[in-house]
């Protein structure tokens, strides 16, 4: 099996969801939404653990986890207490090691599957099946060929990390793994695990979101995912669910973190007093300035959360940041190092500059108003010449120019 080439085909499903992911990404590590929230990172990593265990029939609930990790007692089969002991135990070393090392990868089983299986940090010596009732549905490799086989996947993730997208060399690896069975236990909950670890090399914030809650919630689609690559002889199926997967946890753990932040601050829960707080959701900042601007100290708490949530959810707003590889999105090819203009969160311009991107994104619009945010990218003196040619172009259009200093967006704007 020397040069193995695992068999997949990269296609525009996967090119688009990729791109989503990264996009998804640049914003929450922008906005810093987990490096300030302690708490999430814990909450999430809980709930990635219960959530691999239960895909396995761990019967203890997501509370009894909590418990668990906490220290306190639990009443419970205690090879499933344990198993929680040693995943929360594996998943704390994400991060802390190489994922491209195949002595790590049976390191790590050694601590997922520790008092809990015989063979715990060794490849299976016996032949190992999946079993619907009586009737065998997949047959693993034999076990004589399980060290070989291991050892050309990772020299194929070793020469491919330079040339294939982490989000897509890790799936690949996902379903390899799963397919190879390369242990008597353990080996859902060391694929998952290790596609986090694989996913963290490249962005840190992977290790702390809880992908396999997702996957749990889709635990049927995720098998037949699987089942269905088995069939085809290739693993399409499995990084297109798993992306779709990754995408999904994204936005619901983006709008987690806004969420917490109703959870105000002792200091600002002192100076507020008894005053009553209201949240008013936003996605970007033009939803936030839209709500901001329809704030009136006349109107009732109730009257300006409904008005100002309104707003928020008709404003019109885009950015323009940084193509990191080329694909094709929407129809609209992308080269590495273009310019993409993004439009109420869809990708509709790519360009070799910000005017042109502009150009595009704003040339349907009837807009009275707009506010240009300039980032930490560009100079003031780039902006002014934006702002100037934005005015010429809409010459019954009023141009606002504000210095953000966001990073990754060189413009964010908001139109009225």
């Amino acid at each position: 099996m020397a040069g193995y080439q695992p068999p997949f085909t990269i296609t525009n499903e996967m090119v688009s969801l990729v791109s989503s992911i990264s996009e998804k990404l640049g914003q929450l590590s922008n906005y810093k939404s987990f490096e300030s929230k302690p708490h999430l990172r814990k909450n999430n990593r809980i709930r990635s653990i219960h959530s691999s265990l239960a895909i396995e029939a761990n019967s203890l609930s997501l509370d009894q986890v909590k418990s668990v990790i906490d220290g306190r007692l639990v009443i419970g089969p205690q090879k499933e207490i344990q198993e929680v002991k040693n995943a929360y135990k594996a998943y704390d070393e994400i991060g802390t090691f190489d994922p491209f090392s195949l002595d790590e990868l049976k390191r790590l089983h050694g601590v997922m599957t520790y008092l809990t299986v015989d063979e715990s940090g060794t490849f299976r010596r016996g032949e190992e099946g999946v079993f619907d009732g009586d009737r065998c549905i997949f047959m693993a490799p034999p076990a004589h060929l399980v060290h070989g086989q291991m050892a050309e996947l990772f020299h194929w993730m070793q020469e491919a990390r330079s040339t294939v997208h982490p989000l897509i060399l890790s799936s690949v690896f996902h379903y390899e793994f799963v397919f190879i069975h390369p242990f008597v236990d353990g080996n859902g909950r060391m694929a998952r695990l290790w596609q986090t670890a694989l996913l963290t090399q490249w962005n840190p914030v992977f290790q702390y979101l809880p992908i396999e809650s997702r996957i749990h919630e889709f635990q049927d689609g995720y098998y037949a995912a699987i089942a269905r690559c088995h069939t085809e002889g290739s693993s399409n199926t499995l990084i297109a669910f798993m992306l779709e997967k990754i995408n999904e946890t994204l936005s619901a753990v983006m709008q987690q973190a806004a969420n917490s932040d109703t959870h105000l601050s002792e200091q600002v829960r002192k100076l507020l007093g008894n005053s009553r707080v209201a949240y008013v959701p936003s996605t970007n900042l033009a939803q936030g300035l839209a709500a901001l601007l329809h704030f009136d100290s006349t109107r009732s708490l109730e009257e300006n959360t409904v008005i100002m949530t309104k707003e928020a959810k008709e404003a019109t707003g885009g950015s323009v940041t940084v193509a990191v590889r080329d694909s094709v999105v929407n129809g609209i090819t992308v080269h590495e190092g273009d310019y993409l203009g993004i439009l109420n969160d869809k990708i509709v311009a790519s360009g070799s500059s910000v005017d042109d991107v502009l150009d595009v994104m704003l040339a349907d619009g009837d807009y009275e108003l707009i506010s240009l945010y300039y980032g930490a990218d560009i100079t003031k003196e780039q902006a002014e010449e934006l702002a100037d040619k934005l005015r010429e172009r809409n010459d019954e259009c009023e141009v606002e120019l504000f210095y953000g200093g966001q990073p990754l967006y060189p413009v964010i704007l908001s139109m009225e």
